[in-house]
């Protein structure tokens, strides 16, 4: 049935291909439309969504077009101008080949043709990380390399990947990722809107758990255990620690079908099907993961990260090399429940705003609060021009 399934998709992209060479030669661009994509069609989120929020503020004859793999789902954020559309239809192979902009954090669909006079913006979905980019992919850069305009950065290692690994020669707009404009700066009663969305009181401590996703489960499908973690443990520690009631998030990768392994437990709230993690770190006062890249965002809001890394040597061996030692780093990096316990009892406010300082400067950091806004007006000026 793969190898079925495989041709089939061959052969789509094949046709999809030679449909946009056809439109892009008998339609014109509409200069009103850019099409987004966020993580492949999963979601309204990341580095995508703040653009495009920015650039509906600035440009209000601009038609967004969301792909989407489930265009029908509820999304409570997105505004009424957005158009969603079905990722990998007919209908959307049209809006991509009359777009005027792009702007993705991934790749680009395999069939997609970029015509002349078109803007690609690369905004990925990290700008640093701990994981090699690529691993997998040989020594020949990104696929769609060539077709990118402008690629958005926001630290020292961002630069890096993009150079060597995606083997890009163009622009970089060094302005910071769009997504953390809000983790510096959430608006006014924004906070406090989300916690009531989520069900937690303002007077609650909330922690959140977001680990990366483990190669085969990506593949699988399956659930992804939490290993040697023990959720009830370290809610107890942080009450007793506090004198407050705390409440953890779990938040698992957009790759796995959820998390499994851990206790049944009513303080510990399951948010997988959330779709912007940007909005669970505004509310978080904590930060738990073990080589996510949120982790490099996370530090922007001054408030602690651990790492819970039991498995470093086998992930490396299984799954991903890291850019770095974690033991190099400013990081604090636990390898079982006791270290974890430990980190979480000796930590406070002081410590952690001057841990996430090392660690952003530890990145060459580079981040301007209006990163969302500046690559708008570059593609709101590109609209205009054309």
């Amino acid at each position: 049935m793969k190898g079925i399934r495989k041709k089939v998709l061959r052969l789509r992209n094949r046709l999809y291909r030679v449909i946009m060479a056809l439109i892009g030669k008998l339609w014109p661009m509409d200069g009103r439309k850019v099409v987004f994509d966020s993580f492949g069609g999963h979601a309204y989120s990341d580095n995508p969504r703040a653009v495009c929020d920015a650039l509906l503020e600035i440009s209000p004859h601009i038609t967004p077009v969301w792909l989407f793999t489930r265009p029908e789902k509820e999304r409570q954020d997105m505004p009424d101008r957005v158009k969603p559309v079905r990722a990998h239809s007919l209908t959307a192979v049209w809006h991509m080949a009359t777009a005027g902009a792009w702007v993705l954090n991934g790749l680009m669909p395999h069939y997609a043709v970029k015509r002349k006079g078109q803007l690609y913006v690369q905004t990925w979905h990290g700008d640093r990380m701990f994981k090699v980019c690529l691993h997998n992919s040989g020594k020949h850069g990104l696929p769609d390399v060539d077709a990118m305009d402008l690629a958005v950065i926001g630290s020292d290692q961002g630069e890096m990947f993009f150079r060597t690994a995606f083997r890009y020669e163009g622009e970089l707009l060094r302005v910071g990722s769009p997504r953390n404009d809000r983790l510096m700066a959430p608006l006014p009663g924004e906070p406090e809107k989300l916690r009531q969305r989520l069900g937690l009181e303002m007077a609650w401590g909330v922690a959140l758990y977001a680990p990366t996703m483990r190669e085969h489960l990506g593949h699988t499908k399956e659930k992804q255990d939490i290993g040697a973690l023990d959720f009830v443990r370290v809610l107890d520690l942080l009450e007793q620690k506090e004198g407050r009631p705390w409440r953890l998030l779990l938040r698992a990768h957009s790759t796995v079908s959820g998390l499994t392994g851990y206790q049944s437990d009513p303080r510990i709230l399951d948010v997988s099907g959330y779709e912007d993690m940007r909005d669970l770190m505004i509310v978080a006062d904590l930060l738990m993961t073990d080589y996510s890249s949120c982790a490099c965002d996370f530090p922007l809001t001054g408030k602690p990260v651990v790492l819970f890394q039991p498995d470093l040597q086998q992930y490396q061996e299984l799954d991903r090399k890291l850019y770095f030692k974690i033991s190099d780093s400013p990081y604090w990096a636990a390898s079982d429940q006791a270290g974890l316990e430990s980190f979480l009892l000796d930590m406070d406010e002081e410590k952690a705003r001057a841990n996430s300082r090392a660690v952003l400067d530890f990145f060459g950091t580079d981040e301007s609060g209006r990163a969302a806004a500046q690559v708008a007006t570059r593609i709101a000026a590109h609209l205009e021009k054309d």
